[in-house]
């Protein structure tokens, strides 16, 4: 290393010319100056990397939670709710094929024509007698009002609900315009309940040897108007 004055050699890590006493200006190491390189030219992308990372396992739990949303929904639609469909309409065909079997032929063709009021009251002491304790429906109620007849109860403890509205149709007693609410919903469709329930209605009339020729709503009653004993019976409305 020269002296910028005098041009004399000087000493490594002297600080002056020895012989013209100028102050020498320091220089820079290479390590100093690879460091202060490094320190410029490292982008600051360490903590954005984590973030990105951070942010793909999150959209990668949630594309996870859709897929198995997605394969349950499947799984219920073509799997799970054809096998509870067919196993719902079996039972409640059989309950209600059951009850109709309790209608006597011999004694209700001596029925006599005229109007017949039946209450709500009447008809859940007869759904408390013919309950089953270790029946999965529990806590029905039904009510009937001036517009509908509602039957509320619990499905394995959930609260469900079926409205319809019983009309005459040419002497024959149907329901319409039934609907479901509740559990029950997601197995059975309303066309569902409304084609056991006319099907096991049609057999009952069959027996009851009467014709139905009107129906009338009432609060906490129905007026049904019973015709003449018929000596044919009418085939059951097929399932």
């Amino acid at each position: 290393m020269k002296c910028s004055h005098c041009n004399a050699t000087i000493e490594l890590n002297a600080r002056s010319c020895r012989h013209c006493g100028s102050p020498v200006a320091p220089v820079a190491g290479p390590l100093l100056e690879a460091r202060t390189l490094f320190a410029t030219e490292r982008p600051p992308e360490q903590p954005r990397r984590r973030e990105r990372r951070g942010g793909g396992f999150a959209r990668g739990c949630l594309v996870l939670v859709l897929i198995v949303l997605v394969l349950g929904v499947l799984g219920w639609v073509f799997a799970l709710r054809p096998y509870l469909n067919n196993m719902a309409k079996t039972q409640l065909d059989q309950s209600l094929a059951s009850a109709v079997q309790q209608i006597d032929p011999a004694r209700t063709a001596q029925l006599p024509q005229g109007p017949v009021s039946i209450s709500d009251t009447l008809l859940n002491n007869l759904l408390t007698l013919t309950h089953a304790p270790s029946s999965p429906i529990q806590n029905t109620q039904m009510t009937i009002t001036a517009s509908v007849m509602k039957l509320t109860f619990t499905l394995y403890g959930s609260a469900c609900t079926i409205t319809g509205v019983p009309q005459a149709n040419n002497g024959q007693l149907v329901m319409t315009n039934m609907q479901i609410s509740g559990l029950l919903s997601w197995i059975m469709s309303n066309d569902d309940l409304t084609q056991i329930v006319n099907k096991n209605l049609a057999t009952a009339q069959q027996r009851l040897r009467h014709s139905i020729t009107s129906v009338l709503l009432k609060d906490h009653e129905v007026d049904l108007v019973v015709g003449a004993a018929t000596s044919s019976l009418r085939r059951p409305i097929a399932a």
